[in-house]
């Protein structure tokens, strides 16, 4: 039985309940100094559309959970916009995020019964006077940060708050926290995000390390909370590059897709390499555009066959130091019906470090061999040669880590098409 109390009641406490005859929907909001704490299970998304909020004022209203309690049914539309605390030692989940979009921060086992944490998720950029709760409330300028952080996203940010109640303890010194992220795609890669924590006058390094599974909305990103810290952000070590992109769109012409992008302001850049894939995770190079390197507004336009009926398409942004990053992924569909021929892999799991690829192609080509993790980076790329008709080939995996890979074959101009492959290495 779901067990519920209000503490702190005030008469800014509203609680509406708007009833129809087809469906129950609710809608709770917690006032400035009110708290509606939670015993046992709470399903966000019971009972039809639900909005649930609190006051974001300098003293606010607070969902929270007692020892035990948890948050169900978190999703976009269901999720609390506002504050959420956690009392007891327990890891916890905070479905927290602006009503509209879900932002979760996991938290670690705090070592006290005693300990109580908060958090609440803040769009919008960390500079303005969005956080109001103390210690450390006002403007947290994206622009003050420590080494090595080079840049802080202006999307958002999650206040942090510790020992809020009277008698209780904890900094939060130590606790291991993951964040679900906005999409970074086009702020940095996945390796130079980093999760940050606001100490009163700078954005400072939690990851230490890179930590992030992806750029992607929702992919997760860890840190090790500092003591001190009153609020957390996503940062980047990656360098930013001296080019504005001011937009990237791809369209389908027959059984080719059509990518046009437009910049400003480019200095010091070098190329644009475009990468396609077929599932919008694992990218290979598809070409490779000179940028003109001026401070005008510059038009770039490239034709690439279509690999398969969905393909996604994203701009490697590289600079003459080789620093790079990514823009936003865009999707084109063709209605070309595109026949892919299947790689034969064996043995499959891989266990003594070789083996083998039996496939047909329908012509003499060339085409590129490749061994892909599943975050995208690749650890093998050969050039092959394939003949009309059965193809055998070897692929020495000896000094590869043990995992899980997809196996790709990229003939030269996509005139012959291969399914990826997936292939576990013991």
């Amino acid at each position: 039985m779901k067990k519920i109390y209000l503490k702190n009641i005030s008469l800014s406490f509203l609680l509406t309940i708007i009833l129809s005859n087809n469906n129950a929907q609710s809608s709770f909001r917690i006032g400035t100094g009110s708290e509606m704490t939670n015993f046992s299970t709470m399903d966000l998304a019971t009972s039809g559309v639900q909005t649930w909020s609190t006051d974001r004022l300098a003293t606010p209203g607070y969902f929270s959970a007692i020892i035990g309690a948890s948050f169900t049914g978190a999703t976009d539309a269901s999720n609390i916009n506002g504050y959420l605390k956690k009392y007891g030692n327990e890891p916890f989940t905070f479905p927290v995020g602006s009503g509209t979009d879900l932002r979760t921060l996991t938290m670690s086992a705090p070592s006290l019964i005693t300990d109580v944490y908060a958090t609440a998720w803040i769009p919008g950029d960390p500079s303005g006077n969005a956080d109001l709760t103390g210690p450390n409330g006002g403007p947290h300028d994206i622009n003050a940060r420590t080494s090595p952080i080079t840049t802080v996203s202006n999307v958002g940010q999650w206040d942090w708050q510790t020992g809020i109640d009277l008698g209780t303890t904890g900094n939060g010194a130590g606790l291991t926290i993951t964040v679900s992220i906005p999409d970074m795609t086009a702020f940095s890669t996945s390796p130079g995000l980093r999760l940050v924590g606001w100490n009163g006058t700078d954005w400072v390094d939690l990851s230490g390390s890179p930590t992030a599974n992806g750029t992607a909305k929702n992919s997760t990103l860890s840190g090790t909370m500092l003591a001190g810290i009153s609020a957390i952000g996503i940062g980047s070590i990656d360098l930013p590059l001296p080019v504005k992109l001011v937009s990237f769109s791809a369209q389908s012409i027959e059984c080719n897709a059509l990518l046009n992008w437009t910049t400003a302001n480019e200095q010091n850049m070098s190329d644009f390499e475009i990468e396609q894939s077929d599932d919008g995770t694992i990218f290979h190079s598809a070409g490779v555009v000179s940028t003109k390197g001026n401070n005008q507004s510059n038009n770039y336009s490239l034709t690439l066959n279509q690999s398969s009926v969905i393909n996604y398409y994203r701009l490697k942004i590289i600079d003459i130091n080789g620093n790079y990053t990514y823009s936003s992924i865009t999707m084109v569909k063709t209605n070309c019906a595109i026949k892919s021929e299947i790689i034969t892999v064996y043995p499959n799991p891989a266990k003594n470090g070789i083996v083998s690829l039996i496939f047909t192609s329908p012509i003499n080509d060339a085409a590129k061999l490749m061994l892909i993790n599943e975050s995208g980076q690749t650890f093998i790329s050969m050039d092959l040669v394939i003949n009309a008709g059965t193809n055998l080939a070897k692929l020495q995996l000896n000094q590869i880590p043990r995992g899980t890979y997809f196996i790709k074959l990229v003939a030269t101009g996509n005139k012959s098409v291969f399914q990826a492959q997936k292939i576990i290495v013991q």
